[in-house]
């Protein structure tokens, strides 16, 4: 996400673990785009973060990871992904708005889902 405080924790968690670069970068938004390009990342990772952004920022970041032909995301959402009684699923902004239909959009596809 582009929370300033977000991505001083993952920069000083991946410091405080001693993980080198070119294992894991956090990268800024407005660098995503060209980091993403030339890295070729296999692995994007949100976590909690996409329900509390704006649906067209999701998409932007979705754009910019499919471009980079990124094969894996992990979603972990802060509210339970999977309704009872029928386990239908449900991922979606804090306005509301259908994420799943914007992963799909951008080529991501559900490969496992968790409560």
């Amino acid at each position: 996400d582009a929370v300033p405080l977000s991505l001083a924790l993952c920069e000083a968690y991946l410091a405080a673990r001693g993980v080198p670069c070119s294992r894991a970068k956090v990268v800024l938004p407005a660098a995503l785009p060209a980091e993403a390009a030339a890295a070729q990342p296999r692995l994007a990772v949100a976590v909690h973060s996409l329900q509390e952004m704006p649906l067209a920022a999701v998409r932007w970041w979705l754009e910019a990871l499919a471009a980079a032909r990124v094969r894996h995301l992990f979603v972990a959402t802060n509210t339970a992904a999977l309704e009872p009684p029928a386990a239908t699923l449900r991922l979606a902004t804090d306005a509301g708005e259908d994420l799943l239909a914007a992963l799909e959009e951008a080529g991501f596809r559900l490969a496992r889902a968790h409560p």
